[in-house]
C-alpha cells in the first residue's frame, strides 16, 4: 500500500511541475510519467485522465497548503503572533516551491473550479474561517466578515511571494521590505484599542 500511495504522489509531483511548465493542456501523459519514471499504464491505473488527475492534484496541492498552514500554528499564542506565522509559512512554502502557488491560482481561474470544488477542498477554508473566527472573538481582529479576511489575506499573501519569486524590487539602490507587507495587513484587520 505505501508504494501505491509513493507512486501516486511521484505522479502528482511531476503534474505539478508540468502544469506550472505549460498549463493545463499543454502536456502529455507520457510526460508525466517520464519525469514521474513510472509507466504510463500505472497513470492510468490511479487516474481516468488528465481531467481526473488534474482535479487529484487540487485536492492534493490544497492539502499541502493546509499541512503547511497547521505546521507551527498554537492555539495558546496570541492571534497576532498566530496570523504572522500563518503568514510566513505559507508565503515561504510559496517561495520554496512555486509550482504550488501557481497551480492553484491556474486552477481558481480556471473551468476546472466549481462550487463542488470548493466544497471538497474544504478543510483548508473551514481551517481559515475557524482560524479568523478566532481572532474575531478574542478580540484582535476588526469585526470584519470571516469571507473578506480570507481573501484580503490570502490575496495579499499570494501577491507577495509572487513579486518574492519572480523579481526583487527595489527603491533606488535599497531592496524594497516585503516583510513589510504582512505587518500593514495586520494593522488593517487588527482591533486597536
Amino acid at each position: 500500500m505505501e508504494i501505491n500511495s509513493e507512486k501516486k504522489k511521484i505522479i502528482l509531483e511531476s503534474t505539478l511541475e508540468l502544469v506550472r511548465e505549460f498549463g493545463f493542456h499543454g502536456f502529455p501523459i507520457s510526460e508525466v510519467a517520464n519525469r514521474g519514471g513510472v509507466a504510463v499504464g500505472t497513470i492510468y491505473y490511479y487516474f481516468e485522465g488528465k481531467d481526473q488527475l488534474i482535479q487529484e492534484l487540487y485536492l492534493y496541492v490544497v492539502d499541502l497548503i493546509f499541512q503547511e498552514a497547521l505546521k507551527k500554528d498554537d492555539a495558546s499564542m496570541s492571534f497576532k503572533e498566530r496570523y504572522f506565522i500563518f503568514w510566513n509559512n505559507l508565503v515561504d512554502l510559496y517561495h520554496s516551491k512555486p509550482a504550488i502557488l501557481s497551480f492553484f491560482e491556474l486552477y481558481n481561474n480556471s473551468s476546472y473550479y466549481s462550487d463542488e470544488a470548493f466544497v471538497r477542498e474544504g478543510k483548508f477554508y473551514k481551517w481559515l474561517f475557524m482560524f479568523f473566527e478566532e481572532g474575531l472573538k478574542s478580540g484582535e481582529l476588526k469585526p470584519i466578515d470571516k469571507e473578506v479576511l480570507a481573501v484580503l489575506v490570502l490575496g495579499n499573501m499570494h501577491t507577495t511571494a509572487k513579486v518574492k519569486m519572480n523579481r526583487s524590487l527595489r527603491s533606488g539602490n535599497k531592496p524594497i521590505d516585503l516583510d513589510k507587507i504582512s505587518k500593514i495587513i495586520w494593522e488593517g484587520i487588527s482591533n486597536k484599542t
